[in-house]
Parts: structure tokens; sequence; C-alpha cells
């Protein structure tokens, strides 16, 4: 592992643009829509933290899951693959890399648990054999440099009352159910929490003048800071919007298309042996 983030997998290899996404998306979106695929996504994300609290798992365990999740899905559909057996096959990798490894089948247990049989119907052997296929999907780079550490250091220096330092938290843990691990450098993500959590916290007038001050002897792009804090605030309105109700009709749109090519491929092959 490299302690350096510009010289890791994740700058040289696994740093994105957001066209690169949006081109792999397509497949998908040929089936459902905009909204569907995020509904879908968000839906996972809510899955990976839920077993995250009730298994007990390290914030930064969960954040490793979801990159991987992102990850794996920005070089594959939705329709091409099981989000949910993926997603569980990222938390178990994610326990190893992060150094807190549980059994598999407990890993299973707790996925089966939070939801459902109607929706979950793998086993360990689908996960233990999907492990391989996903670091491969990964070439194998797993480890992930996150900005909880970054952005702790950040706030204390700038002596923030202990509350705001707790809203930035959540706001870093919501980042994972987004793009932006993907397209920005931790440090950005750390440095644009603290430019929002400056504005929201309690007497924010009374911290403005030594954030401001702060800002000005840093050596990052302002525009991109602001870019990026519009990107925050524009998924907590596409959040608002959120519903898990239709997420089994989604996954069924999805399987009955895949099902579709694959019955069509079937016949082609009959009807060319027939030939």
């Amino acid at each position: 592992m490299t302690a350096n983030y510009w010289e890791s997998s994740q700058a040289l290899q696994w740093k994105l643009t957001q066209e690169e996404l949006e081109e792999n998306r397509k497949e998908d979106l040929k089936y459902i829509t905009e909204r569907e695929y995020w509904h879908l996504t968000y839906y996972c994300c809510n899955v990976a933290f839920k077993i995250g609290r009730t298994m007990q798992l390290r914030q930064r365990i969960i954040a490793t899951a979801l990159t991987y999740f992102k990850r794996f899905y920005a070089r594959n559909s939705y329709r091409g693959s099981e989000p949910l057996l993926v997603l569980t096959t990222c938390i178990y990798v994610a326990t190893k890399i992060e150094e807190y490894p549980l059994h598999i089948k407990n890993v299973v247990d707790e996925a089966k648990n939070v939801i459902g049989e109607k929706l979950f119907k793998f086993d360990c052997a689908n996960v233990a054999e999907f492990e391989f296929y996903l670091m491969e999907e990964m070439d194998f780079y797993l480890i992930v440099h996150h900005s909880y550490r970054t952005l702790t250091k950040l706030m204390l220096d700038l002596k923030l009352p202990v509350s705001s330092i707790q809203q930035a938290w959540w706001i870093t843990n919501d980042i994972y159910r987004t793009d932006i691990p993907l397209l920005y450098p931790p440090h950005i993500i750390a440095v644009t929490i603290i430019f929002i959590v400056g504005v929201l916290i309690p007497d924010a007038n009374k911290y403005k003048d030594k954030i401001k001050e702060w800002f000005i002897g840093l050596n990052v792009d302002m525009n991109e800071i602001v870019e990026l804090s519009q990107e925050i605030i524009n998924f907590y309105e596409l959040w608002t919007d959120y519903s898990d109700r239709n997420i089994y009709g989604i996954l069924k749109k999805l399987r009955a298309s895949s099902s579709s090519d694959n019955n069509n491929n079937s016949n082609k092959i009959a009807t060319d042996k027939k030939k």
C-alpha cells in the first residue's frame, strides 16, 4: 500500500470522469429510467449501511465496500449482473482488506436478514465464487484512500465545534451513495465538506472569518470546491425524491430484459445448428 494518494492505484487507475460513468450507464438506461437507476443505487447503498450497523462494522469498511461497488459498476451494468450479490461480496471483501475479517456465512446471513429472501436468493457459494471475479474486475487494486482522517485532522486544527465534526462525518458517509469518491481526491472531498459545514454549523458567523482565512492559505482550486459543493447539494435534492417501494419491480425489469437476450441467443444458436 502507498501512503501517498497521488502514487496509489486509486489516483492512477481509478480516478474516473463523469463522461466515463455516463457512457457505461447507457446499457441500463435502455431498460429503466434514470430515476429508477438512482433509486436502485441508493437502495443498495442503504442496504450496505444497514448491514454495517447491525454487524457493528467500522464506517471505513462500508465506505470501502461501496467504493468497490461503484468501481464494479463503472465497468458493468446492473442488467448484466446481480447487484445485491455484488454488494454482499463487496462487503465481505472489504472486511478482509480493512483487517476485520468475518466468516462468509455471517455476512450472507445478515444480507438475507436486511434485504429479505424475496430479493436475496444467494448463498455462501455464490459469494465465494463471485469474490474472485469482483477482484479481477477491479484489477486487484483493493486499497482505498478515504477522506475521514484528513477531515477530522483539519477540523480539529480549525477548532470547530464537536457538533460540526459529527455533521461533517454524516455528509462524508452520504457521499458514498454517490459517484463522488470515484471523481475527486479524498483531500478535496474533506476540504469541500468543511466548506459546507462552515455555513451550516450553529453560530456560523462566529467561525466565518477563521474559515475564510484558512481557505485563503490552502493550495486548492476554489472553483473545484464550489463545483463539488453543488454536486453534494444536488445529491440531497435527489435524495428527497428517493423511494424503495419499487425496487423489486426495477430488478424484475432488468432481469427480464437480460433473460430475453439469453433466450434470443439460444434461439439463434439452435437456428444456426439446423443450418
